[in-house]
């Protein structure tokens, strides 16, 4: 398992890592994501979890940091999916298998409703 760090770390030269922006729809802004050269390996198939899935950004973002280490991008596991946001739509287009523990239909009054599988 290998964490995306979403913040600089004193301890981490930027040059030793692989690196991507992504945008934050809920906090509105950017933010470089950065994994260490020396945690993804060529050639690895990598599993990418998250805990939300909306538009797809962070996805996206942590795809091309598989490519510039020239892993494979074989899936991505969200806790809660936002099924009424593109992100889904984006990956599988990608050839990418989405898996998640709960997906959004809507809300309605502030309450999720979730599509039944």
């Amino acid at each position: 398992m290998v964490f995306a760090k979403k913040r600089d770390s004193v301890t981490v030269n930027l040059d030793e890592c692989y690196k991507a922006i992504v945008h934050s729809f809920t906090h509105g802004n950017d933010a470089l994501v950065t994994v260490k050269k020396d945690f993804i390996s060529e050639g690895e198939r990598i599993l990418i979890v998250d805990d939300f899935l909306a538009n797809g950004a962070a996805a996206l973002g942590l795809i091309e940091i598989c490519r510039q280490a020239k892993a494979i991008p074989v899936g991505f596991c969200t806790v809660i999916e936002k099924s009424f946001q593109p992100g889904r739509r984006i990956l599988e287009e990608l050839g990418i298998k989405v898996i998640s523990g709960a997906r959004i239909k809507e809300f309605k009054n502030n309450v999720p409703i979730f599509i039944e599988e």
